[in-house]
């Protein structure tokens, strides 16, 4: 299903006339997304000295066949710019309530203005919705937010809550 903005709003929302907004198979997609993974892996991962660029994308496949994976991907023109990586079904505390969980997300950095990120946030909320989710979640990097303090707000804006917390360390 592609969500497309009209040309009047696309213009005035994100400044891009050409943005589109689709949910798309990661089958179909996966060698699009490698060189975005590799951009996103160098801007935000923790512990990349330690830690090698390694997605698991026999797992993606899985998902994605088994209808827990949904990728909205966000496109200027036909050239892949950002995605949401959401994955949809039961929390194993909660298996009576379908959750939904950004596995992860990210937008070229020439994008990051006006209201295309609000515009990503909303249609995985409306997708959700439409699936029948009852929660859900984001993570927000910690480095990330420190360097630039915009993400965070953005979440708190659209009444979103923080719920715990996630420590990390390398152990050696």
């Amino acid at each position: 299903m592609q969500l497309v903005l009209k040309l009047d709003e696309r213009a005035t929302i994100s400044g891009h006339a050409s943005l589109r907004f689709a949910w798309e198979r990661f089958g179909q997609i996966s060698q699009e997304c490698l060189p975005l993974f590799r951009r996103h892996y160098r801007e935000v991962a923790n512990f990349q000295d330690q830690v090698p660029f390694d997605p698991d994308f026999e797992r993606y496949f899985a998902y994605d066949l088994a209808d827990i994976l949904n990728v909205l991907t966000v496109r200027d023109g036909k050239t892949l710019v950002g995605y949401a990586f959401v994955m949809v079904h039961p929390h194993p505390h909660y298996v009576s309530t379908l959750w939904a969980i950004c596995d992860l997300f990210w937008l070229d950095p020439a994008y990051r203005f006006g209201w295309t990120g609000v515009h990503m946030l909303k249609e995985v909320e409306r997708h959700a919705r439409e699936r029948g989710v009852k929660i859900l979640q984001w993570g927000i990097k910690l480095n990330f937010e420190a360097e630039r303090g915009t993400i965070g707000k953005l979440f708190y804006r659209l009444n979103y809550t923080p719920t715990e917390v996630t420590l990390s360390k390398y152990l050696e």
